[in-house]
């Protein structure tokens, strides 16, 4: 249990790799989230013509 605590900078350091993993998902769907909607934007422009 001490490795988890990491001395008493443990809350710190799982702060922190909480927050690094969020913003790696986070880079990660949003190339996926934006060609979505572009997709999606494209497919209303050709329904409009």
């Amino acid at each position: 249990m001490e490795a988890l605590a990491m001395g008493d900078h443990g809350v710190y350091v799982w702060t922190v790799y909480f927050l690094g993993i969020v913003f790696l998902i986070g880079l990660g769907l949003y190339p996926i989230l934006s060609l979505r909607n572009l997709k999606r934007k494209l497919s209303k422009d050709e329904d409009v013509k």
